[in-house]
């Protein structure tokens, strides 16, 4: 819900009051037991996450190892 209401005021699918309404009435029927759709999963298509090439990735060995050495100076 964190991210599902933003998105919406965001996208101009709420208003700002409109989306403190929603939360209010939300939360009240979460704490009934039950589970809205909007406190369960994004309600937005997410792009997925394209991975940088392992060519220009460091390795974490290095990364720990290069800030320790360099922290030890």
């Amino acid at each position: 819900m964190r991210i599902n209401l933003p998105y919406d005021v965001a996208t101009g699918k709420r208003s700002a009051t409109e989306a403190r309404a929603f939360y209010a009435d939300a939360v009240m029927k979460s704490m009934k037991g039950e589970k809205p759709p909007y406190m369960q999963s994004l309600q937005f298509a997410c792009p997925r996450a394209r991975r940088m090439p392992a060519s220009l990735r460091l390795s974490k060995p290095y990364r720990r190892s290069h800030i320790q050495h360099k922290e030890s100076r």
